[in-house]
């Protein structure tokens, strides 16, 4: 019977080859998942960015899950913390690659990145109804949007280099538009340290409801 490894000098030369083969195959996944918007972005990136992109989503995955399912505010306000932190490092990797990596590919990360940072806002302001705090929602917010002028910045980059290449409409593009038009609502309409309003509005003294002026 011949063996698989009768190809090589060695066992050990087998065994580094498959080893090699392994980290290649187990290098853009999440404890051992498939990460899309992960995998999207780090593949672009060089070495020193790539180890640090995927600290921090190792640590959001380790974290996210048991924070969601927690399900309190101050829970969800972490947990849309946590993942403000790693969107914010992911749209500056974008910047630095922005003009050397095809603009399609470019235009296909910012739309994963922009659905993950809709969630973000719409948690956190939901949350933050429930459990205001004036100094970390301020910080939130301030983060928020620093990341979302970024990714304006790309967008508009990217239709530029679109536009030269005679693509005057890519699905990606318009899908992160109308994700961050959303953002933008949230972000105008959210007050830090405010409590959300009851919806339910004050009855009179008939029960119904008054609407004296």
């Amino acid at each position: 019977m011949t063996f698989v490894t009768d190809k090589y000098s060695s066992p050990a030369e087998y065994l580094k080859l498959i080893g090699g083969a392994y980290d290649t195959k187990f290098k853009y996944r999440i404890f051992g998942k498939e990460d899309n918007l992960f995998e999207r972005l780090a593949r672009a990136l060089p070495d020193d960015r790539f180890a640090g992109l995927k600290r921090q989503r190792v640590f959001l995955a380790s974290n996210l899950p048991r924070l969601l399912a927690a399900g309190d505010s101050a829970s969800l306000k972490k947990a849309s913390n946590f993942e403000i932190n790693f969107l914010r490092t992911a749209v500056n990797d974008v910047k630095s690659i922005e003009k050397d990596e095809r603009a399609t590919k470019i235009a296909f990360i910012i739309s994963g990145i922009a659905d993950e940072f809709k969630e973000a806002v719409e948690r956190y302001v939901g949350a933050a109804g429930e459990d205001p705090d004036l100094a970390k929602d301020k910080g939130f917010k301030a983060t928020a949007q620093q990341i979302y002028s970024k990714l304006r910045s790309i967008i508009a980059y990217q239709k530029i280099r679109l536009t030269h290449e005679n693509q005057y409409y890519n699905t990606s593009i318009v899908s992160a538009t109308r994700k961050l038009d959303e953002i933008q609502s949230l972000l105008a309409s959210f007050t830090p340290g405010q409590a959300a309003e009851s919806a339910t509005a004050p009855a009179g003294e008939s029960g119904s409801v008054d609407v004296t002026v």
